[in-house]
């Protein structure tokens, strides 16, 4: 296993994940129940990505993280036209590129109902946008995987999941 590893940043991302620069990680050359770990070095390279918002540099097709960073995104990509039908083709290259795609919203769940969208049309219900992307993903067969970033310390948390999501993508390869 590599002690080093770089992360991929889509140089779009306007607020993108902290990663940790280590991580004390399962060593994947012994069983889980030896636990025995390994420390990897993480450095994140910005650069403009065709699909995704983060993956692992040297393994473009196997894991990739597509971000949304609130619901007011979510709606945009949802519940508008020209949003849908970019979303729409993010969501196909996802499927198409990667063994192992993911959705990643990183969003307070339980702040939905009363979050303020501005969005072109008629006043909504936010968990109507929740609901087309819930749909979207099953449609794509994208699994999506909700994290609360409202603070430093769940962003750092965030970005070290997201971290070891990617990793162990690379690993499964």
């Amino acid at each position: 296993m590599k002690r080093e590893i770089t992360i991929l940043v889509d140089d779009r991302e306007k607020k993108p994940l902290p990663f940790p620069s280590t991580l004390v990680f399962l060593d994947p050359s012994k069983s889980p129940t030896d636990k025995v770990s390994t420390t990897i070095r993480l450095i994140t390279e910005k650069t403009r990505l065709e699909t995704a918002d983060y993956l692992i540099k040297g393994d473009p097709t196997v894991g990739g993280i597509e971000r949304k960073g609130s619901i007011s995104e979510i709606a945009q990509n949802c519940l508008t036209f020209n949003g849908r039908r970019k979303f729409t083709d993010c969501l196909k290259r996802l499927k198409d590129t990667f063994k192992h795609p993911l959705l990643f919203f990183e969003g307070d769940i339980h702040k939905i109902q009363t979050a303020k969208i501005h969005i072109p049309g008629k006043p909504f219900n936010p968990g109507i946008a929740v609901d087309a992307l819930i749909r979207m993903t099953l449609e794509y067969n994208i699994p999506m995987h909700t994290m609360p970033c409202t603070t430093i310390g769940q962003r750092r948390a965030t970005g070290e999941w997201a971290a070891r999501f990617l990793i162990n993508t690379a690993l499964m390869d």
